[in-house]
């Protein structure tokens, strides 16, 4: 009986020192997650001629974290607007536009983060005037440089979802006009 203790003494006790040289893994947070893509929808009040028509739509968005404060977006967005009776004419514009952003997220790790952005992109516009007193059609399709300032929230959900609000303000280089947007959208963390 007293060797059947000694050994188990024994065993306990090269356990234990093998145990204390043995190499631990570090334990470390998991990565956070870099890269986001989504779909948003939109709306953007555009002027035209001495009105202002309202622009509804959606898209694609994609942001990439280069560090814990800045990221880089890119957007692809279709809107379409319509307005009708406008002096003696109906008119419809079809837009596509791709905006490229360096967005500065403020508190990393929280839930909520705010963020501001700036940037520039290009935009298609597809735009018909049909009268309705006999004078002809116009159609015109335009292409254009514009800039961008954001002021937005992302807002996460668990691990792998946010979702995102911004306000936009666009200056079209060509035109020289403004336009304001609001923008939802939920991503998907990759």
């Amino acid at each position: 009986m007293k060797k059947k203790i000694v050994i188990a003494l024994l065993a306990t006790a090269a356990c234990s020192i093998t145990h204390s040289f043995a190499q631990e893994e570090p334990v470390t947070s998991p990565k956070p997650k870099k890269f986001s893509i989504g779909v948003q929808a939109m709306i953007i009040n555009n002027p035209v001629g001495n009105y202002h028509l309202q622009q509804y739509g959606g898209g694609v968005y994609m942001r990439h974290f280069l560090g814990k404060h800045l990221a880089l977006s890119a957007q692809a967005n279709l809107t379409y607007g319509a307005r009708m009776g406008v002096d003696l004419a109906d008119v419809q514009r079809k837009s596509f536009d791709v905006p490229v952003l360096l967005e500065y997220h403020l508190l990393p790790g929280s839930k909520v983060r705010p963020y501001f952005a700036a940037g520039a992109g290009i935009t298609g516009q597809h735009n018909s005037v049909m009268f309705r007193d006999g004078q002809p059609n116009t159609y015109t399709y335009t292409q254009s440089p514009f800039l961008q300032a954001a002021y937005g929230m992302t807002f996460n959900i668990g691990q792998k979802m946010s979702l995102h609000t911004s306000m936009f303000y666009r200056y079209n280089l060509d035109s020289r006009q403004s336009s304001m947007g609001l923008s939802i959208g939920l991503m998907r963390k990759r």
